[in-house]
């Protein structure tokens, strides 16, 4: 996505009333970086994915105790495995509105461990505390 912000607009600014030959050879330039963007991209909303579900998984089975972990695991299931199969099978072109969709579909589940994070420091206490410290 970097790459995609800052390289492209430059060379297309720098080469823009450059000779038919030059800008011929940037236009070559600017597919393969698009092409290079658009893989890396889903590459990398791929590797998300599969954390959040990973993680999702973890939460989902780890100790029952953990007060609303399977509501939040089902959060982290939808905002890992919907990019992810958007990405493997929608067939488009990655574009910033369909990149605000997925990312709003992870700051579901970022605001969602976040409130566990804050709301619940008592378990996360506990969960530290020897068995042997508890009442």
């Amino acid at each position: 996505m970097l790459l995609d912000g800052f390289v492209t607009p430059q060379l297309a600014t720098r080469f823009l009333a450059a000779p038919e030959a030059l800008a011929v050879q940037v236009h070559i330039a600017l597919v393969a970086i698009s092409i290079g963007i658009q893989v890396l991209t889903r590459a990398g909303l791929l590797a998300i994915g599969v954390a959040f579900m990973a993680f999702a998984v973890a939460l989902a089975f780890g100790k029952p105790s953990v007060r609303h972990a399977r509501g939040l695991a089902a959060i982290g299931l939808l905002a890992g495995l919907l990019p992810a199969v958007f990405v493997l099978f929608g067939g488009v072109l990655l574009a910033p509105s369909n990149l605000l969709a997925i990312f709003a579909a992870q700051c579901v589940w970022h605001a969602g461990v976040a409130w566990r994070l804050f709301t619940h420091r008592a378990d996360a206490e506990t969960a530290r505390a020897p068995a042997h410290a508890l009442p």
